[in-house]
């Protein structure tokens, strides 16, 4: 079990460095490693090689744990530029703490297997620690007491003044430090406390040792010190109470924090102590008012203390200690799903550059302002990422850092909304104890909140937790969110930018938020209005100095580094062109030194310097330059194609990837990347888990824009590569996925509960975990193509569920059903089809259980998967040992997806949000309620603010509110994230609001109500903006817009009138009932070209553009109809009847399947979900059902569009088309899968069409018609190609083209077949004349060779298509006519013998004949 453990990093020494060129002493620093963790790192010391940090820290360890020290010499940040290491030393845990028993620790650190220099270290359980600790003070205050303070050895003159005010100052921390160690001996009487007054002793400790190296001081440092002596008087006044209450445990809290800052500025200014008193003056001058507010904020907590003693009965510290426990214990905050950002290699600022500009924000920071949003914008490679870190090294040092969070465009995953709100959560709980216990209270209030939308996790982890604790902060806590633009996904960024303005912006104003990005169209319109914004200049006179301070100070460093570089290199000139050639760009400043640092640095520079870098353009040069220098790119063949799609790989890539990972994904040999990504040093880097990253943004863009880079051969085309990484993700999936891939050993245990899970996943390659979460967005961003979808169709039929198995290990199931959403929107149906669907409807019922067992996969979701199942009858076989049923299984997929439960009336009213995540329901219980129409759950509280029963709601065209009627005669509009009513009612109705509808603009609301009168509302102001619509003479029940927003329709129950939306004129009256007859449901169709009503029994449908009613009674509801829906794609109707029942229509007025019987009592409302595969109902049993569309039907959509009955069908040799022949004189051609109409009606017979035929290349369509011609089209275009073909007397009854295609074949009713040439139209040959009746049918054998033909004489004749000589004797045996002939396919090949058999159909249908057919010609 983890401990938390208290680490002093006292000081190192013995340092061996060579300084080079340089005169100055490094800066140092040390850090700490526990196991894998995140370092721990000291502040940089003066410059020296006896560093003195006295850096305390608490590490959680186990008993097995290992920690690694490291000293590092700190160097500019720069872009790309890491620090040195000195040494390093790994110390078990245990052999630490048992070494530190006695003191403090020397390590010996190595480097190159010498030893490199002493680190000392002292690790400690936080009682251990204070141990003690009244021994240590009396020694050290007999140190500071002698003469001249133990100073004697320092030169100078030391007044007596000074060496008073030093006395003074080192008796009065050493008494702070005997009270503290005092108090300590309380020990669990303020327990909550113990730990950071402990801290604060150690803080002091620090500074009375520093005492003893430094002899002058000032008075006001004095007074400080002696305040903080005056409030830790206290002790005296607590050693008499035996029980403290909360109020002084968070007193207590707070001293010992503000104890801290004390301390830590009384080190700031001790570093002050040996320069001359001028810039200590200086030092006092500027932090005099810190210095003050520190003296009186300690006062004043002395204050606040004594009264809590004095006026309460201080008691039951042991409850405050078990609730403590509780809320620590519950590892609550670990269920936040936080990011973590690794800023360890991120650029800083050059020491002295940009100063002015952060001495600005951070004097924002922490000064009063109106707001507490400020943006930080500026053009690419302006350096506003290497502020931002400075910022954060900054205020991290301040104690004042409440996160620091930043985007990178290849990290998709650390770009969600949700995500980064909980991450903010999760740091600002580490950062303070106040907010962790408040958000840890409102996690276990609240166990849904991490899913619920972002406006409720922001009101409940956020916003409420840090308004109940900002008494207790006590000076600001700065969050920087650098790099936003660089949010990879548009949406995202929408909601970040929304959540920062709209929700961020509302927090105290002591949590100060400090935004970097480019200023985006986007963004900049998110945040016109609502936060400060400051635009980073890059004109010579803000950034020239600095750039070239940069520049100089980084080729020293090469110049150091280098061998034979001349100590005058690179001249000042050198360095001034370079820095007229950056333009103002730092970036353009760190890729030329990266560049010139790179290889051959003398040569380089002067290169760059020859050149002429100006204009816009100025860092595509740079690039450029940086690219040719990186390899051959136009004699090794193999360099260029590597590089390039290794590059590809990078910028395109959705989570960064190691060089391994890329060699897998683009086939590459072993250890290709890695010798790549060497050359590209100076544009690309590797961060600290080894993952290969650009440099920067702009050089993504640079290699992404055809009009840079399009010249070259690093252009990076997008689809291509997207389709290169999709394939390769493919090639992974396929070698590397199996059963079983972790090898778990027990089904019975969740993932969860797995045994070193961590290590489990070991067995995972990072190349399998990419291609398993990312092949989807590559496919998306692909060119469509067949290659793709065959291996998506492999994947689905071979290793579908071994995918699901690693996808519920990494806790990624929600993916797989948003990846096969995509492939589904983009396949072109078919079989693949098939499997996408079947394999989403696996996942609607199964998602849950697998999410939290990768087994059951297998164990339960396989082997209750219906018998149809696409997925059983794929994997079912493969697994015989898993559950058998003695119970029959569903035979396919039941229509009924959910169930939704919890409103406690009837479900009056239903609507689906714009994306289909979600539906929103109104209830006669008066609340309305949101659900998740993925997982069945209801999202957050039931709204409430209606006072009766809710009869309608819609949601707008964003899906941002939520509008809602009810009988007490208001409109409610609402937060649909948050559940908040947004403004005051919509009053004006003196009726129930029956009826609600959006524009499509979402600008206005239409009410309809059983006052009768329509009116429309402004959306966001809620006033009328005209009077209300009058016509209507009983109750108005159903509105809707039409999809342009020109139209409205109405129905009541003795009319349904057509509306102009403008003027609020009546167009028409569609239907005027009676009293056997009422209206109760109306809607448009998506086109708008349709209106569909329920009207007692029957569902109508108008046809605007005709005017052409038709009624389709519903025998199978068995009452009225209350509500109809039509799909999306306007291919089905839903209805819902007071019997109970739910019916599925095609848009002619078919009834598809049987009805819906789920509902137990009438259903009064149906909505479709915008993808249309899912369709809802609301019904007074108080319930909701989700129905699945494709699955509620059981044949596939019609193909409409003809006016007359179709005489002939044909699929297209692929099957993706269907070309149909009307009596209507047309010919249409469909989407087989969809039904949707490709193109016009072809037209130009001028009578019915009896015979259609696809080509074999399906480039053309022949066709036959009662106007006794032939026709030739192009199925592409619809254009006839040529002039009719003409010569039969009479209808032509069947057309057919060779396996060739360059042959047609006609039967007529004028006895005669025809052949004729497709190119020319002209007629081959004679016409065929043997039968004595109409020929109904003509067909081409596979090899071309024969025809076969039937008549009106009932006989079958063969003929050879060459000669048009009949072959052998008539075939004779129906009794009728032969309507229908074909051959069967046994015979392809142009050397194979003549067909032997064929299909010969008649009349009556029943004397279907199978021939084997003679072998002689």
């Amino acid at each position: 079990m983890e401990q938390t453990y208290t680490l002093l990093i006292a000081s190192a020494g013995d340092v061996v460095w060579d300084a080079g060129a340089f005169s100055r002493e490094p800066k140092l620093y040390a850090t700490s490693r526990v196991d894998c963790g995140p370092p721990s790192k000291t502040p940089p010391s003066p410059r020296g090689l006896n560093p003195n940090w006295n850096f305390y820290l608490d590490i959680s360890c186990l008993s097995t744990s290992t920690i690694t020290f490291q000293l590092h010499q700190e160097h500019m940040h720069i872009l790309g530029h890491e620090d040195t290491l000195i040494g390093e030393c790994k110390i078990g845990f245990e052999e630490l703490l048992h070494q530190s028993s006695v003191g403090e620790v020397n390590l010996h650190l190595m480097a190159d297997g010498n030893t490199s220099a002493q680190l000392r270290v002292r690790l400690q359980s936080p009682t251990t620690a204070t141990t003690g600790a009244t021994d240590a003070i009396q020694m050290l205050t007999a140190g500071l007491s002698g003469s001249r303070l133990g100073l004697g050895a320092v030169p100078g003159v030391v007044d007596a003044g000074a060496a008073a005010a030093q006395s003074s100052l080192a008796s009065s921390i050493g008494a702070c430090i005997g009270r503290i160690d005092a108090l300590i001996q309380l020990g669990d009487k303020i327990a909550p406390a113990h730990p950071y007054i402990s801290l604060a002793w150690n803080a002091l400790t620090s500074v009375y040792k520093a005492l003893k190296q430094q002899h002058d001081m000032d008075e006001e440092v004095v007074h400080l010190v002696q305040t903080m002596l005056d409030v830790y008087s206290f002790n005296e006044e607590v050693n008499f109470v035996e029980d403290k209450n909360k109020v002084l445990a968070n007193t207590l809290l707070i001293i010992a924090q503000k104890t801290r800052e004390c301390a830590n500025f009384v080190h700031l200014y001790i570093q002050h102590g040996f320069a001359e008193r001028t810039v200590r003056t200086i030092f006092l001058n500027e932090h005099r008012s810190m210095i003050n507010n520190l003296a009186g904020e300690m006062v004043r907590l002395k204050e606040s203390f004594d009264h809590a003693v004095g006026t309460q009965t201080l008691s039951h510290t042991t409850k405050i200690l078990a609730t403590t426990k509780h809320l620590e214990g519950t590892g609550l905050i670990e269920k936040l799903r936080h990011i973590s950002y690794d800023a360890s290699l991120r650029s800083e600022c050059l020491d002295g550059t940009r100063q002015a500009l952060l001495d600005e924000l951070s004097q924002w920071a922490t000064s009063p302002s109106d707001r507490n949003i400020l943006w930080l914008s500026g053009v690419a490679g302006s350096g506003k990422s290497c502020i931002a870190t400075s910022l954060s090294q900054l205020f991290r040092r301040q104690q004042c850092l409440g996160a620091f969070i930043f985007f990178t465009r290849n990290n998709v995953a650390n770009s969600n909304p949700a995500a980064v709100l909980q991450t903010l959560a999760y740091k600002l709980a580490q950062f303070n104890t106040h907010i962790r216990h408040a958000i840890s209270a409102a996690i276990g209030q609240n166990p849904d909140i991490l899913d619920a939308p972002i406006r409720t996790q922001f009101e409940t982890l956020l916003r409420g937790p840090l308004l109940t604790t900002e008494p207790y902060i006590n000076k600001s806590v700065v969050i920087i969110i650098d790099a936003l633009d660089e949010c990879s996904d548009p949406a995202w960024r929408t909601a970040l930018a929304s959540l920062i303005a709209d929700m961020l912006s509302t927090l105290p104003s002591v949590y100060r938020f400090l935004v970097t990005s480019r200023p985006e169209v986007d963004i900049r319109g998110r945040f016109k209005g609502k936060v400060h914004s400051r635009h980073l200049s890059i004109s010579a006179a803000e950034t020239g100095t600095d750039i070239m301070l940069y520049i100089q100070e980084r080729l020293k460093e090469v110049q150091v580094q280098g061998t034979g570089i001349p100590k005058e290199w690179p001249g000042e000139s050198a360095i001034q062109q370079l820095a007229i050639y950056a333009g103002g760009l730092f970036i353009w400043a760190a890729t030329a030194c990266n560049y010139i640092q790179a290889s051959r640095p003398q040569r380089r520079l002067k290169n760059l310097v020859a050149q002429d870098f100006k204009g816009d353009n100025r860092l595509d040069e740079m690039y450029t330059t940086a690219l040719k220098g990186s390899g051959d790119w136009t004699g090794d063949d193999d360099f260029e194609k590597d590089t390039h799609a290794i590059l590809g790989c990078i910028v395109l890539a959705k989570a960064p990837l190691r060089d391994v990972a890329i060699d897998s994904l683009l086939s590459l040999d072993s250890g290709t990347a890695s010798e790549v990504l060497g050359q590209l040093g100076c544009v690309i880097h590797r961060d600290g888990n080894g993952n290969a990253q650009v440099l920067h943004a702009s050089f993504s863009d640079y290699l992404l824009t055809a009009e840079r880079s399009g010249s070259h051969p690093w252009n990076i085309r997008e689809r291509l590569h997207h389709h290169s990484l999709a394939l390769g993700c493919f090639h992974v999936l396929s070698h590397q996925l199996h059963f079983n891939i972790c090898g778990l050993q027990d089904s019975h245990l969740l993932n969860s509960e797995v045994p070193a899970l961590p290590t489990v996943l070991g067995a995972l390659s990072p190349e399998l975990c990419y291609a398993s979460q990312y092949w989807g967005d590559h496919y998306h961003d692909a060119e469509a193509s067949e290659t793709l979808a065959s291996h998506v169709q492999q994947l689905l039929e071979v290793n579908f569920l071994h995918w699901l198995e690693v996808l519920s290990l990494l806790g990624k199931v929600q993916t797989a059903n948003k990846v096969l959403e995509t492939v589904q929107k983009r396949a072109a149906g078919g079989h693949l089809g098939l499997l996408l669907n079947d394999a989403r409807r696996f996942l609607d019922v199964s998602s849950p259980v697998i999410a939290q067992s990768a087994p059951h996969i297998y164990v339960s979701a396989l082997a209750f998967a219906p018998k149809a199942s696409m997925v059983r009858k794929n994997y079912g076989h493969r697994f015989q040992y898993v559950l058998r049923h003695n119970t029959p299984l569903d035979k396919s997929w039941t229509p009924l997806q959910k169930t939704l439960t919890g409103h406690t009336r009837t479900v009056q009213c239903i609507a689906f949000s714009p994306d289909g995540r979600q539906m929103v329901s109104g209830s006669d219980d008066e609340t309305i309620r949101i659900w998740d129409t993925v997982t069945g759950a209801q999202v957050g509280e039931p709204l409430k603010g209606h006072s009766s029963w809710v009869a309608a709601v819609a949601f707008s065209p964003d899906g941002r509110n939520i509008a809602s009627g009810a009988d007490d005669q208001t409109i409610r509009i609402w937060d649909s994230e948050s559940g908040v009513g947004v403004g005051k009612p919509l009053t004006g109705h003196s009726g129930t609001v029956r009826s609600l509808a959006f524009s499509p603009d979402g600008r206005k609301i239409l009410s309809g109500s059983y006052d009768q009168p329509i009116r429309i509302w402004d959306s966001e102001t809620g006033t009328l903006l005209a009077e209300p619509f009058n016509g209507h003479s009983t109750a108005v029940g159903s509105v809707a817009f039409s999809p342009d927003g020109q139209q409205i329709v109405s129905a009541s129950d003795d009319i349904i009138r057509l509306w102009d939306s403008k003027t609020g004129e009546p167009l028409r009256d569609l239907w005027t009932g009676d009293d056997d007859q009422w209206a109760s449901s109306v809607t448009f169709s998506p086109n708008g070209r349709q209106i569909a009503a329920g009207i007692t029994h029957s569902l109508h449908l108008w046809d605007l553009a005709t005017e052409e009613l038709r009624a389709y009674p519903l025998p199978r509801h068995h009452s009225v109809i209350n509500s109809v829906a039509f799909s999306p794609d306007g291919r089905w109707i839903a209805s819902g009847s007071g019997g109970g029942t739910v019916c599925l229509w095609d848009s002619t007025g078919a009834l598809v399947g049987e009805p819906l019987t789920e509902h137990r009592a009438s259903v009064l409302a149906v909505a479709f979900s915008p993808d249309g595969r899912q369709f809802a109902s609301g019904s007074v049993d108080q319930t909701i059902c989700i129905w699945d569309s494709e699955t509620a039907a059981t044949v596939g959509p019609p193909l409409m569009g003809h006016r007359d009955v179709v005489l002939s069908v044909a699929f297209s040799p692929d099957g993706r088309q269907i070309v149909s022949g009307s009596g209507d004189t047309t010919i249409q051609v469909s989407e087989a899968v969809s039904g949707e109409r490709v193109g016009e009606l072809l037209t130009g017979h001028s009578d019915w069409v009896i015979s259609v035929a696809f080509s074999p290349d399906g480039k053309q369509i022949v066709s036959g018609s009662q106007d006794s011609t032939i026709r030739i089209w192009d199925s592409e275009t619809g254009a006839p190609v040529g002039e009719p073909l003409t010569g039969h007397q009479d209808r032509v009854e069947s057309v057919a083209f060779s396996p060739d295609g360059k042959r047609i074949v006609s039967g007529s009713v004028d006895t005669t077949i025809r052949i004729w040439d497709s190119v020319t139209g002209t007629q081959v040959g004679q016409p065929l004349t043997s039968h004595d009746n109409l020929v109904f049918s003509v067909a081409f054998s596979p090899d071309g060779r024969h025809i076969v033909s039937g008549a009106g004489d009932n006989t079958i004749r063969i003929w050879d298509s060459k000669t048009g000589e009949e072959v052998g004797e008539p075939l004779k045996g129906h009794t009728s006519l032969v309507s229908s002939v074909t051959f069967s396919p046994d015979v392809t090949g142009g050397s194979a013998p003549p067909p032997r058999s064929g299909f010969f159909g008649s009349q009556h249908g029943y004397d279907l004949i199978f021939v084997t057919l003679p072998t002689s010609s």
